[in-house]
């Protein structure tokens, strides 16, 4: 019988997280939950919530701690590749839409602190520029274009 220092119950995101830092101190894990689905074509589980490319990263929020966690999150990512030889993160930009004024506004000041090349777009820009998700004349939101190559969160 094996016998292990930690047993982590979930391969997701925080759960792999936690398995590999434990794993990094000299730790033996055992790291328990389901696998990657082997089809990604034919898989009836959860979307977006950690199979590698289909991952979703939110970079604003209206707490700045949030947004402050998901920049130093996404400077790991790189790295994290480099050393596994997983490529799970393919930035395509990034846009968050609301119909609360309340919300967007939280929003505002982390969108140019964190990420100043962050565009507010009003409901005509949303109808004119992202056409196929029909949002209704009430919504806005904040565009941020995807990096150009070679730049990193801690280059720009």
């Amino acid at each position: 019988m094996s016998i292990v220092d930690f047993i982590v119950i979930g391969r997701g995101l925080m759960g792999s997280a936690a398995a590999r830092h434990l794993a990094i101190q000299g730790a033996s894990v055992a790291l328990v939950g389901p696998s990657e689905p082997t089809n990604l074509k034919t898989h009836t589980g959860v979307f977006s919530s950690h199979y590698d490319s289909a991952r979703i990263v939110r970079i604003l929020d209206p707490l700045a701690h949030n947004c402050q966690i998901s920049q130093e999150s996404i400077k790991r990512f790189k790295p994290l590749e480099q050393e596994t030889g997983i490529n799970f993160f393919q930035e395509v930009g990034y846009l968050a839409v609301s119909n609360n004024k309340n919300y967007l506004n939280e929003m505002s000041s982390h969108a140019e602190t964190y990420y100043p090349d962050v565009e507010t777009i009003s409901s005509e820009q949303l109808e004119e520029r992202f056409p196929y998700f029909k949002f209704s004349m009430e919504f806005a939101g904040y565009f941020k274009p995807k990096m150009p190559v070679g730049l990193t969160p801690e280059k720009t």
